[in-house]
């Protein structure tokens, strides 16, 4: 029986790997992780005001300081995702919260030069295949737009008038 199966079994009846037993709300990393990157990304490289996101998260919250509460705890929660799965710039600072003008600090940058070495440098052959295969692929797709052109001036001309 595979390995998922017996995962799978153990968190339905709510139990984790490491013997913990989960209880209650599964929290807003498992029930809303899309949202919550969203969030962090919109105020941290968006530079969006935090009342921008009220709409997205709030729902039907109507006390204000409630909703400013529900949008920090998003934002904080999407940050520490974020951190967590090894993102820039959110990986770089321990607890997710990039400071002001993060992409002019030198951390910043040199992750970003220390990406482009590790992914692109010992990548090029890789990268220069897939440009390959898309630069073929919308080639196809120019020939097989002409040919449907082609095809319907000349259903067009056969037409009786």
């Amino acid at each position: 029986m595979p390995c998922t199966h017996w995962i799978s079994a153990l968190e339905l009846a709510g139990a984790t790997l490491d013997g913990r037993r989960s209880r209650g709300n599964p929290g807003l990393r498992k029930t809303q992780p899309e949202v919550i990157r969203w969030c962090a990304w919109r105020i941290d490289v968006y530079e969006a005001k935090p009342a921008e996101l009220r709409p997205f998260v709030t729902g039907k919250l109507s006390d204000r300081s409630d909703a400013r509460k529900l949008v920090r705890r998003y934002v904080g929660e999407g940050r520490k995702l974020l951190h967590d799965e090894g993102v820039l710039p959110w990986v770089l600072w321990a607890s997710g919260a990039s400071p002001q003008e993060w992409w002019r600090e030198s951390r910043f940058l040199d992750a970003i030069d220390l990406w482009y070495i590790v992914y692109i440098e010992r990548n090029r052959d890789a990268l220069a295949r897939v440009r390959e295969c898309i630069s073929l692929a919308a080639d196809y797709a120019r020939a097989l737009e002409a040919l449907s052109d082609a095809r319907q001036k000349r259903g067009n001309e056969n037409r009786p008038r």
